[in-house]
């Protein structure tokens, strides 16, 4: 994102994280010339469902992005990076996609994970693939208004992985 003028983005925000952050979001693409399409998601496992994931595609398709140069953008938990990078990994072959973690869980999937997934007939992540993401950006100001639950269950994900 960062120096590119123009262009278009197709962008994921997490409900949540839009009702704080909105504003921030459209003024950054309209002062750096990016037309983007910009949609809200549900948070939350249970919203991991193939119905979200073909509405994502929905919307996309009828955005379409250069499949190359215009990455998708998830501004979001951990539920909202996995099911982006899933539709990612499966719209036109493949188009590359750039994390916005919101959560501390999502801090660390994003810094360490490349496992990308939707819940499928009752089961978790059945339907998935490995994408790693083209950039990651972190901003730990988006993690102020996380509840402190939030914020234990992303500590115990780093000290899961340091042992």
């Amino acid at each position: 994102m960062g120096r590119v003028e123009g262009g278009r983005r197709f962008v994921v925000v997490d409900r949540n994280v839009a009702r704080y952050h909105a504003e921030e979001i459209y003024a950054y693409f309209e002062e750096h010339g990016i037309t983007a399409k910009i949609i809200t998601f549900p948070g939350g496992e249970e919203n991991k469902r193939t119905e979200n994931y073909l509405e994502i595609l929905r919307q996309l398709d009828a955005f379409p992005i250069h499949r190359r140069d215009e990455p998708i953008i998830a501004i979001g938990g951990g539920v909202l990076t996995d099911v982006v990078g899933f539709v990612a990994s499966t719209y036109r072959r493949g188009v590359p996609h750039i994390r916005v973690p919101t959560t501390l869980m999502g801090y660390v999937d994003a810094s360490v994970g490349i496992k990308t997934g939707i819940n499928f007939n009752g089961h978790k992540n059945r339907l998935g693939s490995f994408e790693p993401p083209l950039r990651v950006f972190l901003d730990k100001e988006l993690l102020k208004t996380l509840p402190h639950r939030h914020i234990l269950n992303g500590v115990c994900e780093i000290i899961k992985l340091a042992i």
